[in-house]
């Protein structure tokens, strides 16, 4: 008996674990194409999230939900898009490999702190899943002459849906995910492209 309760409970929870498979998200940034040779380093590997309840629904439950491949496609995309020349780099650039290396600038992209969470809202005859998803990036750049911009920026989206079954909550939680990485994405592109451009400004005022 013992034996079969614990094969039962095994099983329970093995089956109260599901994965959200995170879709890439296309992102249009509208800007001119920015001029100049960029280095950029991207550090990733820290949004393998791991999404819980927020409340009793579904309270047993829990979803794995890798952002990590669609936020790095999703970013290289856009840069690659928005930047006239970009070099995705693994190492870090200073002052004099800036200047060596020909690159107008360095900037790089740090993963911050993540939140993913799911729960439950109240509809006219029935509770309706609601996933919520934060990111968080620290952006920087550096320049050959030594000056350095940085910001921090989060993405947020909510998204619900009637799904049928608590396991089926794994395609609400994706499409949540998928959309903070598009406004995490964007909010960091329009940073970048107004730092550079308060560079290029500072420049033209010094006659550079």
């Amino acid at each position: 008996m013992r034996c079969l309760a614990v094969c039962l409970l095994s099983v329970f929870l093995i089956g109260c674990t599901g994965t959200a498979q995170v879709a890439t998200p296309v992102v249009t940034h509208n800007s001119l194409k920015v001029a100049g040779n960029y280095a950029v380093h991207m550090q990733a590997g820290g949004w393998q999230l791991k999404t819980k309840p927020s409340d009793m629904a579904c309270m047993f439950w829990s979803f794995d939900t890798p952002v990590d491949q669609s936020y790095v496609t999703a970013m290289q995309t856009v840069l690659k898009e928005t930047l006239q020349n970009v070099d995705f780099r693994s190492d870090i650039q200073n002052v004099h490999t800036l200047r060596s290396n020909g690159y107008d600038a360095q900037i790089s992209l740090v993963q911050g702190p993540a939140d993913s969470r799911f729960g439950s809202r109240p509809g006219l005859f029935i509770s309706k899943p609601e996933s919520d998803v934060a990111l968080t990036l620290h952006i920087a750049i550096l320049y050959p002459d030594g000056q350095r911009q940085q910001q921090s920026v989060t993405g947020k989206a909510r998204e619900s849906a009637y799904e049928p079954t608590c396991g089926s909550i794994s395609n609400v939680v994706a499409d949540a995910a998928r959309e903070a990485v598009r406004d995490v994405v964007l909010q960091a592109i329009d940073s970048i492209d107004d730092r550079l451009e308060i560079k290029r400004l500072q420049a033209s005022a010094r006659g550079g």
